[in-house]
């Protein structure tokens, strides 16, 4: 079995993650507030949107991709947001080489999803 390297160069993207926990205001409501837990480079892969949703004008759902070197001191969750380029998207899983320990691929969507790409 060959081993998937990850070359510096194919990390080109800063990213931020950032886990929200609530913050009571006293009156049973409050809000969220975010804590960043690390910050580093990323490889990003924009996937497509299917275009049948977008002709049916459902609720459409881009999915990126991050890959990051492998983290053993800072667990990633599911929930957690990744701001990157201005946008705020929301981790929806995992994929990776944990075995080998060499790099970790998280899939991500954005929190306010709309059919504009938004300014990259």
């Amino acid at each position: 079995m060959r081993k998937k390297i990850v070359h510096a160069g194919q990390l080109s993207e800063t990213i931020k993650i950032s886990r929200p926990t609530r913050d009571p205001n006293g009156s049973g409501g409050g809000d969220f507030i975010y804590t960043e837990i690390l910050t580093t480079y990323a490889g990003v892969e924009e996937n497509e949107p299917n275009n049948d949703l977008i002709a049916q004008q459902a609720d459409i759902i881009q999915v990126f991709k991050f890959k990051i070197r492998y983290r053993q001191d800072v667990k990633i969750k599911i929930a957690d947001i990744i701001e990157w380029r201005g946008r705020k998207l929301e981790i929806l899983g995992f994929n990776g080489s944990f075995l080998n320990r060499q790099y970790i691929e998280i899939k991500a969507k954005a929190q306010l999803e709309t059919t504009d790409n938004g300014e990259v």
